[in-house]
Protein backbone atom coordinates (compact mmCIF):
# COMPACT_ATOMS: atom_id res chain seq x y z
CA UNK A 1 0.00 0.00 0.00
CA UNK A 2 1.28 3.53 -0.78
CA UNK A 3 2.20 5.66 2.20
CA UNK A 4 0.26 8.76 3.24
CA UNK A 5 1.85 12.20 3.28
CA UNK A 6 0.92 12.64 6.94
CA UNK A 7 3.59 10.11 7.88
CA UNK A 8 6.45 12.26 6.59
CA UNK A 9 8.97 13.32 9.23
CA UNK A 10 10.12 16.92 8.75
CA UNK A 11 13.28 17.76 10.65
CA UNK A 12 16.69 19.32 10.30
CA UNK A 13 19.74 17.15 9.74
CA UNK A 14 21.05 15.43 12.86
CA UNK A 15 24.00 13.20 13.51
CA UNK A 16 22.24 10.07 12.26
CA UNK A 17 19.73 11.04 9.58
CA UNK A 18 20.02 13.47 6.65
CA UNK A 19 16.81 15.32 5.69
CA UNK A 20 18.26 18.10 3.52
CA UNK A 21 21.10 18.19 1.00
CA UNK A 22 23.97 20.54 1.85
CA UNK A 23 27.50 20.93 0.49
CA UNK A 24 28.79 19.26 3.62
CA UNK A 25 26.47 16.29 3.13
CA UNK A 26 27.63 15.90 -0.48
CA UNK A 27 31.29 16.21 0.48
CA UNK A 28 30.83 13.56 3.17
CA UNK A 29 29.17 11.30 0.62
CA UNK A 30 32.39 11.49 -1.42
CA UNK A 31 34.65 10.83 1.52
CA UNK A 32 35.49 14.47 2.19
CA UNK A 33 36.22 15.50 -1.41
CA UNK A 34 34.91 18.80 -2.80
CA UNK A 35 31.71 17.84 -4.60
CA UNK A 36 31.60 21.15 -6.51
CA UNK A 37 34.66 20.01 -8.46
CA UNK A 38 33.86 16.31 -8.72
CA UNK A 39 32.76 14.51 -11.86
CA UNK A 40 30.20 11.87 -10.81
CA UNK A 41 28.53 9.08 -12.79
CA UNK A 42 26.08 7.97 -10.11
CA UNK A 43 24.20 9.83 -7.38
CA UNK A 44 22.85 7.52 -4.69
CA UNK A 45 20.74 8.71 -1.75
CA UNK A 46 19.02 5.38 -1.13
CA UNK A 47 21.08 4.58 1.96
CA UNK A 48 19.25 4.31 5.29
CA UNK A 49 20.91 7.46 6.59
CA UNK A 50 18.88 9.55 4.11
CA UNK A 51 15.28 10.68 4.58
CA UNK A 52 15.43 13.54 2.10
CA UNK A 53 12.51 15.96 2.04
CA UNK A 54 13.56 17.46 -1.30
CA UNK A 55 16.43 17.38 -3.80
CA UNK A 56 17.36 21.04 -3.36
CA UNK A 57 21.13 21.23 -3.15
CA UNK A 58 21.90 18.84 -6.02
CA UNK A 59 22.93 21.90 -8.03
CA UNK A 60 26.11 22.01 -5.93
CA UNK A 61 27.30 19.03 -7.98
CA UNK A 62 29.32 20.43 -10.87
CA UNK A 63 28.99 23.99 -9.53
CA UNK A 64 32.56 24.85 -10.57
CA UNK A 65 32.21 23.28 -14.02
CA UNK A 66 28.69 22.65 -15.35
CA UNK A 67 30.04 20.14 -17.87
CA UNK A 68 30.84 17.77 -14.98
CA UNK A 69 27.09 17.22 -14.60
CA UNK A 70 27.02 15.53 -17.99
CA UNK A 71 28.81 12.54 -16.46
CA UNK A 72 25.81 11.67 -14.24
CA UNK A 73 23.86 8.76 -15.75
CA UNK A 74 22.07 7.34 -12.68
CA UNK A 75 20.12 9.04 -9.88
CA UNK A 76 18.86 6.79 -7.07
CA UNK A 77 16.67 8.38 -4.40
CA UNK A 78 14.55 5.44 -3.23
CA UNK A 79 13.23 5.20 0.35
CA UNK A 80 13.18 8.93 1.05
CA UNK A 81 10.39 11.43 1.73
CA UNK A 82 10.29 13.23 -1.61
CA UNK A 83 7.07 14.71 -2.96
CA UNK A 84 8.52 15.83 -6.31
CA UNK A 85 11.45 15.35 -8.66
CA UNK A 86 11.27 18.91 -9.94
CA UNK A 87 14.78 19.67 -8.65
CA UNK A 88 16.19 17.37 -11.35
CA UNK A 89 15.30 20.14 -13.81
CA UNK A 90 17.20 23.43 -14.03
CA UNK A 91 15.51 26.31 -12.14
CA UNK A 92 14.73 28.12 -15.41
CA UNK A 93 13.37 24.86 -16.91
CA UNK A 94 15.74 25.19 -19.86
CA UNK A 95 16.81 21.56 -19.54
CA UNK A 96 17.52 18.72 -17.12
CA UNK A 97 20.02 19.37 -14.35
CA UNK A 98 21.91 16.30 -15.53
CA UNK A 99 21.50 16.26 -19.29
CA UNK A 100 22.79 12.70 -19.81
CA UNK A 101 20.90 11.00 -16.99
CA UNK A 102 19.58 7.62 -18.19
CA UNK A 103 18.10 6.07 -15.05
CA UNK A 104 16.06 7.58 -12.24
CA UNK A 105 15.05 5.35 -9.35
CA UNK A 106 12.61 6.94 -6.89
CA UNK A 107 10.42 4.19 -5.39
CA UNK A 108 9.10 4.40 -1.83
CA UNK A 109 8.60 8.16 -1.65
CA UNK A 110 5.53 10.42 -1.43
CA UNK A 111 5.32 11.59 -5.04
CA UNK A 112 1.77 12.38 -6.18
CA UNK A 113 2.76 14.37 -9.28
CA UNK A 114 6.12 13.95 -10.98
CA UNK A 115 7.30 17.55 -10.95
CA UNK A 116 4.87 19.41 -8.72
CA UNK A 117 5.92 22.89 -7.56
CA UNK A 118 4.21 25.64 -5.59
CA UNK A 119 3.26 27.35 -8.83
CA UNK A 120 2.24 24.09 -10.57
CA UNK A 121 1.15 21.58 -7.88
CA UNK A 122 -0.50 19.23 -10.41
CA UNK A 123 2.40 19.07 -12.86
CA UNK A 124 2.71 15.36 -13.62
CA UNK A 125 5.36 15.69 -16.31
CA UNK A 126 8.88 16.97 -16.85
CA UNK A 127 8.72 20.64 -17.87
CA UNK A 128 11.59 19.97 -20.29
CA UNK A 129 12.71 17.08 -22.49
CA UNK A 130 14.61 14.32 -20.68
CA UNK A 131 16.27 13.21 -23.88
CA UNK A 132 18.57 10.51 -22.44
CA UNK A 133 16.19 8.95 -19.88
CA UNK A 134 15.54 5.24 -20.57
CA UNK A 135 14.32 3.98 -17.18
CA UNK A 136 12.02 5.56 -14.58
CA UNK A 137 10.97 3.82 -11.38
CA UNK A 138 8.22 5.50 -9.33
CA UNK A 139 6.87 2.37 -7.65
CA UNK A 140 5.28 2.63 -4.21
CA UNK A 141 4.42 6.32 -4.37
CA UNK A 142 1.13 8.23 -4.37
CA UNK A 143 0.58 8.71 -8.11
CA UNK A 144 -3.06 8.88 -9.19
CA UNK A 145 -2.36 9.07 -12.91
CA UNK A 146 0.39 8.06 -15.32
CA UNK A 147 2.95 10.83 -15.89
CA UNK A 148 3.03 12.45 -19.33
CA UNK A 149 5.58 10.45 -21.34
CA UNK A 150 6.09 12.84 -24.25
CA UNK A 151 8.92 14.52 -22.35
CA UNK A 152 10.77 11.16 -22.19
CA UNK A 153 11.04 10.15 -25.88
CA UNK A 154 13.58 7.34 -25.30
CA UNK A 155 11.97 5.79 -22.21
CA UNK A 156 12.07 1.98 -22.33
CA UNK A 157 11.26 0.90 -18.75
CA UNK A 158 8.43 2.44 -16.74
CA UNK A 159 7.75 1.06 -13.27
CA UNK A 160 4.64 2.42 -11.53
CA UNK A 161 3.75 -0.55 -9.33
CA UNK A 162 1.78 -0.02 -6.13
CA UNK A 163 0.47 3.51 -6.61
CA UNK A 164 -3.14 4.72 -6.77
CA UNK A 165 -3.37 5.11 -10.56
CA UNK A 166 -6.89 5.14 -12.02
CA UNK A 167 -8.11 5.06 -15.63
CA UNK A 168 -7.61 6.20 -18.26
CA UNK A 169 -4.14 5.10 -19.28
CA UNK A 170 -3.98 6.98 -22.59
CA UNK A 171 -0.74 8.68 -21.55
CA UNK A 172 1.03 5.45 -22.40
CA UNK A 173 0.61 6.53 -26.01
CA UNK A 174 3.49 8.92 -25.49
CA UNK A 175 5.89 6.05 -24.77
CA UNK A 176 6.63 4.85 -28.28
CA UNK A 177 9.90 3.18 -27.17
CA UNK A 178 8.46 1.38 -24.14
CA UNK A 179 9.62 -2.21 -23.68
CA UNK A 180 8.70 -2.86 -20.03
CA UNK A 181 5.64 -1.40 -18.24
CA UNK A 182 4.63 -2.26 -14.69
CA UNK A 183 1.22 -0.95 -13.61
CA UNK A 184 0.45 -3.76 -11.17
CA UNK A 185 -1.38 -3.15 -7.88
CA UNK A 186 -3.00 0.15 -8.81
CA UNK A 187 -6.66 1.23 -9.00
CA UNK A 188 -7.45 0.40 -12.63
CA UNK A 189 -11.13 -0.46 -12.19
CA UNK A 190 -12.49 -0.70 -15.72
CA UNK A 191 -15.76 -2.42 -16.45
CA UNK A 192 -15.57 -5.09 -19.13
CA UNK A 193 -16.82 -2.64 -21.76
CA UNK A 194 -14.35 0.05 -20.70
CA UNK A 195 -11.47 -2.42 -20.69
CA UNK A 196 -12.24 -3.60 -24.22
CA UNK A 197 -12.10 0.01 -25.40
CA UNK A 198 -8.95 0.91 -23.45
CA UNK A 199 -6.78 -2.03 -24.55
CA UNK A 200 -6.89 -0.77 -28.15
CA UNK A 201 -4.15 1.61 -26.98
CA UNK A 202 -1.76 -1.38 -26.76
CA UNK A 203 -1.68 -1.50 -30.56
CA UNK A 204 0.65 1.50 -30.51
CA UNK A 205 3.28 -0.13 -28.25
CA UNK A 206 5.15 -2.04 -30.94
CA UNK A 207 8.30 -2.62 -28.87
CA UNK A 208 6.61 -3.74 -25.65
CA UNK A 209 8.08 -6.96 -24.22
CA UNK A 210 6.71 -7.06 -20.67
CA UNK A 211 3.42 -5.81 -19.23
CA UNK A 212 2.29 -6.13 -15.59
CA UNK A 213 -1.34 -5.43 -14.64
CA UNK A 214 -2.04 -7.91 -11.84
CA UNK A 215 -3.52 -6.68 -8.57
CA UNK A 216 -5.82 -4.12 -10.23
CA UNK A 217 -9.56 -4.36 -9.46
CA UNK A 218 -10.57 -5.17 -13.04
CA UNK A 219 -8.42 -8.34 -13.14
CA UNK A 220 -10.57 -10.00 -10.45
CA UNK A 221 -13.76 -9.61 -12.49
CA UNK A 222 -12.16 -10.27 -15.87
CA UNK A 223 -9.62 -13.11 -15.50
CA UNK A 224 -9.13 -13.41 -19.28
CA UNK A 225 -7.69 -9.89 -19.45
CA UNK A 226 -4.17 -11.05 -20.32
CA UNK A 227 -5.45 -13.01 -23.32
CA UNK A 228 -7.14 -9.91 -24.73
CA UNK A 229 -3.95 -7.91 -24.08
CA UNK A 230 -1.98 -10.62 -25.87
CA UNK A 231 -4.31 -10.48 -28.84
CA UNK A 232 -4.03 -6.69 -29.24
CA UNK A 233 -0.25 -6.63 -28.77
CA UNK A 234 0.67 -9.66 -30.86
CA UNK A 235 -1.53 -8.83 -33.85
CA UNK A 236 -0.36 -5.19 -34.06
CA UNK A 237 3.29 -6.11 -33.45
CA UNK A 238 3.14 -8.87 -36.04
CA UNK A 239 1.88 -6.39 -38.62
CA UNK A 240 4.51 -3.80 -37.58
CA UNK A 241 7.38 -6.32 -37.77
CA UNK A 242 6.38 -7.44 -41.25
CA UNK A 243 5.91 -10.81 -42.90
CA UNK A 244 9.62 -11.39 -43.52
CA UNK A 245 10.63 -10.99 -39.87
CA UNK A 246 11.57 -14.19 -38.01
CA UNK A 247 9.73 -12.95 -34.92
CA UNK A 248 5.94 -12.94 -34.89
CA UNK A 249 5.73 -10.43 -32.04
CA UNK A 250 7.85 -8.73 -29.39
CA UNK A 251 5.70 -9.27 -26.29
CA UNK A 252 7.31 -11.92 -24.04
CA UNK A 253 5.41 -11.79 -20.78
CA UNK A 254 2.11 -10.43 -19.41
CA UNK A 255 2.18 -10.69 -15.63
CA UNK A 256 3.25 -14.28 -14.92
CA UNK A 257 2.08 -15.55 -18.33
CA UNK A 258 4.78 -16.44 -20.83
CA UNK A 259 3.68 -15.34 -24.30
CA UNK A 260 4.17 -18.67 -26.02
CA UNK A 261 2.85 -19.68 -29.44
CA UNK A 262 0.11 -21.68 -27.66
CA UNK A 263 -1.00 -18.55 -25.79
CA UNK A 264 -0.80 -16.55 -29.03
CA UNK A 265 -3.04 -19.01 -30.88
CA UNK A 266 -5.48 -19.13 -27.98
CA UNK A 267 -5.65 -15.33 -27.90
CA UNK A 268 -6.32 -15.13 -31.63
CA UNK A 269 -9.34 -17.39 -31.17
CA UNK A 270 -10.93 -15.07 -28.60
CA UNK A 271 -14.23 -13.48 -29.40
CA UNK A 272 -15.08 -10.00 -28.18
CA UNK A 273 -17.51 -10.30 -25.21
CA UNK A 274 -20.02 -8.10 -27.04
CA UNK A 275 -19.93 -10.49 -30.02
CA UNK A 276 -20.43 -13.45 -27.67
CA UNK A 277 -23.52 -11.78 -26.25
CA UNK A 278 -24.85 -11.08 -29.74
CA UNK A 279 -24.43 -14.75 -30.66
CA UNK A 280 -26.24 -15.82 -27.49
CA UNK A 281 -29.07 -13.36 -28.15
CA UNK A 282 -29.57 -14.90 -31.59
CA UNK A 283 -30.65 -18.02 -29.68
CA UNK A 284 -32.82 -16.46 -26.98
CA UNK A 285 -33.45 -12.93 -28.26
CA UNK A 286 -36.71 -11.32 -29.31
CA UNK A 287 -36.77 -11.21 -33.17
CA UNK A 288 -38.25 -7.70 -33.06
CA UNK A 289 -35.95 -6.46 -30.28
CA UNK A 290 -32.70 -8.50 -30.60
CA UNK A 291 -31.14 -6.85 -27.55
CA UNK A 292 -33.89 -8.29 -25.31
CA UNK A 293 -34.24 -11.87 -24.11
CA UNK A 294 -37.52 -13.52 -25.11
CA UNK A 295 -38.92 -15.43 -22.13
CA UNK A 296 -40.18 -18.39 -24.16
CA UNK A 297 -36.84 -18.71 -25.99
CA UNK A 298 -34.98 -18.54 -22.67
CA UNK A 299 -37.21 -21.31 -21.30
CA UNK A 300 -36.48 -23.50 -24.33
CA UNK A 301 -32.77 -22.85 -23.98
CA UNK A 302 -32.81 -23.61 -20.26
CA UNK A 303 -34.83 -26.79 -20.65
CA UNK A 304 -32.52 -27.87 -23.45
CA UNK A 305 -29.54 -27.56 -21.15
CA UNK A 306 -31.31 -29.68 -18.54
CA UNK A 307 -32.33 -32.30 -21.09
CA UNK A 308 -28.67 -32.65 -22.01
CA UNK A 309 -27.82 -33.49 -18.40
CA UNK A 310 -30.25 -36.29 -17.68
CA UNK A 311 -27.27 -38.29 -16.41
CA UNK A 312 -26.99 -36.40 -13.14
CA UNK A 313 -23.64 -37.98 -12.34
CA UNK A 314 -22.24 -35.85 -15.20
CA UNK A 315 -23.46 -32.61 -13.62
CA UNK A 316 -21.04 -29.75 -12.92
CA UNK A 317 -21.08 -26.27 -11.40
CA UNK A 318 -22.02 -24.66 -14.70
CA UNK A 319 -25.35 -26.52 -14.81
CA UNK A 320 -25.90 -26.14 -11.08
CA UNK A 321 -25.43 -22.36 -11.33
CA UNK A 322 -27.98 -22.28 -14.14
CA UNK A 323 -30.51 -23.95 -11.87
CA UNK A 324 -29.79 -21.62 -8.96
CA UNK A 325 -30.15 -18.54 -11.17
CA UNK A 326 -33.44 -19.98 -12.41
CA UNK A 327 -34.64 -20.23 -8.79
CA UNK A 328 -33.76 -16.57 -8.26
CA UNK A 329 -35.59 -15.42 -11.36
CA UNK A 330 -38.68 -17.64 -11.11
CA UNK A 331 -39.91 -18.51 -7.56
CA UNK A 332 -42.48 -20.90 -9.07
CA UNK A 333 -39.67 -23.18 -10.19
CA UNK A 334 -38.28 -23.73 -6.65
CA UNK A 335 -39.59 -27.28 -6.25
CA UNK A 336 -38.51 -28.47 -9.71
CA UNK A 337 -35.11 -26.82 -9.53
CA UNK A 338 -34.42 -27.90 -5.94
CA UNK A 339 -35.15 -31.54 -6.87
CA UNK A 340 -32.80 -31.27 -9.85
CA UNK A 341 -30.13 -29.65 -7.67
CA UNK A 342 -30.42 -32.44 -5.13
CA UNK A 343 -29.99 -35.12 -7.81
CA UNK A 344 -27.07 -33.32 -9.43
CA UNK A 345 -25.24 -32.79 -6.14
CA UNK A 346 -25.67 -36.43 -5.09
CA UNK A 347 -24.41 -37.48 -8.51
CA UNK A 348 -21.32 -35.37 -8.02
CA UNK A 349 -20.86 -36.69 -4.48
CA UNK A 350 -21.10 -40.33 -5.57
CA UNK A 351 -19.04 -39.73 -8.71
CA UNK A 352 -20.52 -42.53 -10.77
CA UNK A 353 -18.71 -41.05 -13.74
CA UNK A 354 -15.16 -40.50 -12.53
CA UNK A 355 -14.16 -38.61 -15.68
CA UNK A 356 -16.38 -35.65 -14.82
CA UNK A 357 -14.59 -32.46 -13.78
CA UNK A 358 -16.61 -30.17 -11.47
CA UNK A 359 -15.63 -27.09 -13.49
CA UNK A 360 -16.37 -28.49 -16.97
CA UNK A 361 -17.63 -25.85 -19.43
CA UNK A 362 -16.17 -23.14 -17.17
CA UNK A 363 -12.38 -23.46 -17.47
CA UNK A 364 -10.96 -23.42 -21.03
CA UNK A 365 -9.16 -26.65 -21.89
CA UNK A 366 -5.91 -24.74 -22.47
CA UNK A 367 -5.80 -23.67 -18.81
CA UNK A 368 -6.95 -26.92 -17.23
CA UNK A 369 -3.33 -28.06 -17.58
CA UNK A 370 -1.88 -25.02 -15.78
CA UNK A 371 -2.67 -25.06 -12.06
CA UNK A 372 -2.27 -21.32 -11.44
CA UNK A 373 -4.54 -20.43 -14.38
CA UNK A 374 -7.09 -23.11 -13.59
CA UNK A 375 -7.37 -21.91 -9.98
CA UNK A 376 -8.35 -18.35 -11.05
CA UNK A 377 -11.33 -19.62 -13.00
CA UNK A 378 -12.32 -22.07 -10.29
CA UNK A 379 -12.30 -19.43 -7.55
CA UNK A 380 -14.46 -17.13 -9.69
CA UNK A 381 -16.99 -19.93 -10.34
CA UNK A 382 -17.16 -21.01 -6.68
CA UNK A 383 -17.61 -17.40 -5.52
CA UNK A 384 -20.51 -17.01 -7.96
CA UNK A 385 -22.06 -20.26 -6.72
CA UNK A 386 -21.80 -19.24 -3.04
CA UNK A 387 -23.25 -15.77 -3.77
CA UNK A 388 -26.19 -17.28 -5.64
CA UNK A 389 -26.92 -19.67 -2.77
CA UNK A 390 -26.76 -16.83 -0.23
CA UNK A 391 -29.17 -14.68 -2.29
CA UNK A 392 -31.78 -17.46 -2.50
CA UNK A 393 -31.60 -18.26 1.22
CA UNK A 394 -32.00 -14.58 2.15
CA UNK A 395 -35.19 -14.22 0.12
CA UNK A 396 -36.61 -17.74 0.62
CA UNK A 397 -35.71 -19.13 4.03
CA UNK A 398 -37.97 -22.19 3.61
CA UNK A 399 -35.57 -23.82 1.13
CA UNK A 400 -32.54 -23.25 3.35
CA UNK A 401 -32.32 -26.89 4.53
CA UNK A 402 -32.38 -28.48 1.01
CA UNK A 403 -29.75 -26.02 -0.21
CA UNK A 404 -27.53 -26.69 2.80
CA UNK A 405 -27.69 -30.39 1.92
CA UNK A 406 -26.69 -29.57 -1.67
CA UNK A 407 -23.72 -27.53 -0.45
CA UNK A 408 -22.66 -30.29 1.96
CA UNK A 409 -22.69 -32.87 -0.85
CA UNK A 410 -20.57 -30.59 -3.03
CA UNK A 411 -18.22 -29.58 -0.21
CA UNK A 412 -16.74 -33.07 -0.15
CA UNK A 413 -15.53 -32.97 -3.75
CA UNK A 414 -11.73 -33.05 -4.08
CA UNK A 415 -11.57 -30.91 -7.24
CA UNK A 416 -9.04 -28.10 -6.94
CA UNK A 417 -7.88 -29.31 -3.52
CA UNK A 418 -11.39 -29.05 -2.08
CA UNK A 419 -11.79 -25.33 -2.79
CA UNK A 420 -15.58 -25.61 -2.72
CA UNK A 421 -15.51 -27.05 0.80
CA UNK A 422 -13.11 -24.36 2.01
CA UNK A 423 -15.32 -21.59 0.64
CA UNK A 424 -18.44 -23.19 2.15
CA UNK A 425 -16.84 -23.38 5.59
CA UNK A 426 -15.84 -19.72 5.30
CA UNK A 427 -19.47 -18.79 4.54
CA UNK A 428 -20.72 -20.80 7.53
CA UNK A 429 -18.29 -19.03 9.85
Amino acid sequence: MPKSEESRIIRSNDGEVVYNITVEVLDALLGGKDVTKKRLEQIDFSNRQFQLLSLRGLEFIGHQNAQDREAVVTVSVSNNQLTTLAELVKPDESGPLFSKVQEIFAPYNYIRNLCSTRQKPLQNMWPTKMEALVELDLSNNLLESIPDLHSMPKLRKLRLKNNAIRPPWKRLQGGKQLEDVDLSFNNLDWTETEFMKEIVLLRELHLLRRLALKGNPFTRDFPDYYLFCMKELSTSQEKWLGKNNKKRYNIEKIDEHECTIALYESALGLQHPANQRREFLKTVGDPFHPERILFSSEEDYFNGVLRNTQQYEEANLYRINLLIEKCNEDPKSFVTCTNALYKMSTGIRDRVNLNVYLFDDLVPMLYQQVESEKLKYEILVVDTFIQNIAMIVQSNAHIKIPLIRVCCFLAGTPDSNGILGLKWRTLQN
